[in-house]
C-alpha cells in the first residue's frame, strides 16, 4: 500500500503514519511517498494532484507495478463532477473519472469508485422534488380545466370555423334512469331546440318529456310547447323541467365525455361514472389520473442508472437509451389506455399498467447500479 504525504499541512506526517501502522496491524507492505521541494501558494490541489499521480506512478515504474489501485470513491466523483461543471466543461468533458484508467507504463484502477456514502441519498431531494412536481401538476388540473374546456371550445370554434359552438345529437343520463335527448344544444345561450326527456315514473310507467325549445332560467328548464306522455300515450301540458343531474354544465360534460373524455378533470369522470358505470373510457381514464402523478417519479427512476454510471466516458453517454425508454413509456401509456377504453383489458390495467410496469423497470435497473444503494 502506498500513502502521499502531501506536506501540506502540520499533521499531514502523523496521519501518514497512523495509515502506516493500520495496514502493519492488518500484515499489508505499506510505503509513505513524500513531495519534496517547494510547495505552491496557488492551484494547491491542482499542483499536489499532480504530483501524487508522479510520486505514485515513479514508485510503481521502479518497481516494475502493472496495475495502481487508487481509493477515490463515490464522493470524490461527485466532486469531480461539480469541479468539471463549474469550470464551464461541455458534454465531453462533465463526466467523472473512468474506472480504469491507461497510462504508459502502467494500468490505474479506481476499484471503490462507486463506494462510499449512498448516491440514493443525493438523490432523494429530486426525487422528492419530482412527486411533489406530479402532486403540484394534478392539482393545478383539477382545478383549472373545468373552468378553461368550455371557454376554449367556444372560442377555438369562432376562431377556425366562425361559428358558434353548438352540441347537435347531445345525449345526456342520470344516475336514476333519465335521459335527455337534445336535437341542438347551445352553451353560450343555454338553450335547447328539439328536447326530448326519458324517465320511469310511478309504477315503473315510462314517460316521455318532449319540447320544441328549452331555455335554462334560474335552475330549471323552461318549456316552449313542452308536453308529457306516458305509457298510456296519456298527454299532458308542461311548461318546465328541472333536473339536478341536467343543468347546462351536466350537458357540457356529457358532451366531453363522449368526444373527449381527456378534457375533463378527475372529478368530472367521477361523475360521468356514477351516471353511466359501463363508460370504459372514462373509467380508464380515471385510473390514469390516479396514477399520473408517479409519472414524474418513475421518469427520473428510469433515467438515474444512465446519469450515474460514473465509467462513461462523457455525460451523453447512455443518453439515447435513456431518452429511447422514457420515450416508450408514453408509447406504452397511450396503448394501454386504448385497450383499457376498447374493453380489451380492465380500466385499471388501462390506466396504470405503463407506470407498473415501467417503475418495475427502473428498480430493476437500480437495483443492478453497483454501489447505488448502500447494502
Amino acid at each position: 500500500a502506498l500513502t502521499v504525504d502531501h506536506g501540506l499541512r502540520d499533521e499531514s506526517a502523523a496521519e501518514a503514519h497512523s495509515v502506516a501502522d493500520w495496514m502493519r496491524s492488518a500484515g499489508i507492505e505499506h510505503h509513505i511517498l513524500r513531495w519534496q521541494g517547494e510547495k505552491p501558494t496557488t492551484a494547491i490541489q491542482e499542483s499536489a494532484r499532480h504530483a501524487r499521480f508522479a510520486l505514485l506512478g515513479g514508485w510503481c515504474r521502479r518497481h516494475g507495478v502493472l496495475h495502481l489501485l487508487l481509493a477515490h470513491q463515490r464522493q470524490d466523483q461527485g466532486e469531480t463532477l461539480l469541479m468539471r461543471a463549474d469550470r464551464g466543461s461541455g458534454p465531453d468533458g462533465l463526466a467523472g473519472m473512468a474506472a480504469v484508467m491507461n497510462l504508459s507504463r502502467s494500468r490505474q484502477w479506481t476499484p471503490v469508485l462507486t463506494a462510499g456514502r449512498s448516491a440514493a441519498r443525493c438523490v432523494v431531494p429530486i426525487l422528492l422534488g419530482g412527486m411533489l412536481v406530479g402532486l403540484g401538476v394534478m392539482g393545478l388540473r383539477e382545478l383549472v380545466l373545468p373552468q378553461i374546456s368550455a371557454p376554449r371550445e367556444a372560442q377555438m370554434r369562432k376562431v377556425f370555423h366562425q361559428r358558434e359552438w353548438l352540441m347537435a345529437g347531445l345525449s345526456a343520463r342520470t344516475s336514476d334512469n333519465f335521459r335527455l335527448q337534445a336535437g341542438l344544444f347551445s352553451p353560450e345561450t343555454a338553450k335547447i331546440k328539439n328536447l326530448e326527456v326519458y324517465s320511469r315514473g310511478i309504477g315503473a310507467s315510462d314517460r316521455l318529456l318532449m319540447a320544441d325549445s328549452a331555455t335554462w332560467s334560474e335552475g330549471k328548464w323552461l318549456l316552449e310547447n313542452g308536453r308529457e306522455i306516458d305509457t298510456g300515450k296519456n298527454q299532458r301540458t308542461v311548461s318546465l323541467f328541472k333536473h339536478n343531474e341536467l343543468s347546462p354544465d351536466d350537458l357540457i360534460d356529457a358532451y366531453f365525455a363522449s368526444v373527449s373524455p381527456l378534457e375533463l378533470s378527475a372529478a368530472q369522470l367521477k361523475k360521468v361514472l356514477t351516471r353511466d358505470l359501463e363508460h370504459r373510457q372514462a373509467a380508464t381514464l380515471l385510473w390514469s389520473l390516479r396514477f399520473a402523478p408517479f409519472a414524474h417519479l418513475i421518469l427520473l427512476l428510469l433515467g438515474i442508472p444512465f446519469v450515474l454510471r460514473f465509467e462513461r466516458r462523457s455525460s451523453i453517454d447512455g443518453f439515447a437509451w435513456g431518452l429511447f425508454i422514457s420515450m416508450m413509456f408514453f408509447v406504452a401509456q397511450i396503448v394501454f389506455i386504448d385497450l383499457g377504453a376498447r374493453g380489451t383489458i380492465s380500466p385499471f390495467w388501462g390506466g396504470g399498467a405503463a407506470s407498473l410496469l415501467f417503475a418495475a423497470i427502473a428498480m430493476r435497473g437500480l437495483g443492478r447500479q453497483p454501489g447505488l444503494i448502500a447494502r
